[in-house]
């Protein structure tokens, strides 16, 4: 019994209708596996995925350690001439220090505020994937793609994010919460897995 507050997954077998000389054949050896989930996006998910996906980027990290070493330098700098040429690493810093700033408080904090305003984003999704397209349906809209749309996927404690080819600042979320059993989101992962070659 699914008692998260979430519709449970489905997942079922699609059995491929082949043509061969013009009769139809069914190749039973090649099927395919479909997961559907239900799931309602909340504030909390989005701040949680946004910070979760600038932790993966390269950038928020070389800044904080540019910035630790800009302050290293300055305390040093401190103990050896003086207070006064101390300034001049603590304001280099600052610029430095922005990107994490943004990065790590700012941007999810408005991704939050994004979703508490747009009630496109925290409505009940309905996912169907399988290996060769995606289905992504609220009351609002419904969006079919293929993999190659996501150039990425990151898997987090809570949920699984699905970031776009071309914009890499976009991305999907996925909470966990939305698999009504383990084998459930194992075989989402397996679809990931397989699908997206930068999958982590």
């Amino acid at each position: 019994m699914n008692t998260r507050g979430v519709a449970p997954a489905r997942r079922q077998k699609t059995i491929l209708l082949c043509v061969h000389r013009g009769e139809k054949t069914y190749k039973e050896d090649a099927t395919l596996e479909t997961i559907t989930f239900r799931f309602t996006p909340t504030k909390e998910d989005w701040v949680r995925a946004t910070r979760a996906r600038y932790r993966r980027d390269w950038r928020t990290w070389l800044s904080l350690a540019s910035a630790g070493c800009l302050l290293l330098m300055g305390l040093c700098s401190v103990a050896l001439y003086g207070p006064g040429f101390s300034v001049v690493f603590l304001m280099a810093m600052v610029p430095i220090a922005l990107w994490p700033a943004f990065a790590l408080v700012i941007a999810p904090l408005s991704a939050g505020h994004q979703v508490e305003k747009n009630e496109r984003l925290r409505g009940e999704t309905m996912w169907q994937v399988d290996d060769h397209r995606i289905l992504i349906k609220n009351r609002f809209a419904e969006t079919v793609c293929d993999w190659g749309a996501f150039g990425k996927a990151l898997e987090t404690e809570q949920a699984y994010l699905l970031v776009d080819a071309v914009n890499k600042q976009a991305f999907q979320v996925v909470p966990k919460r939305a698999f009504d059993s383990p084998a459930d989101e194992a075989a989402f992962r397996e679809l990931l897995a397989r699908n997206i070659d930068g999958f982590d």
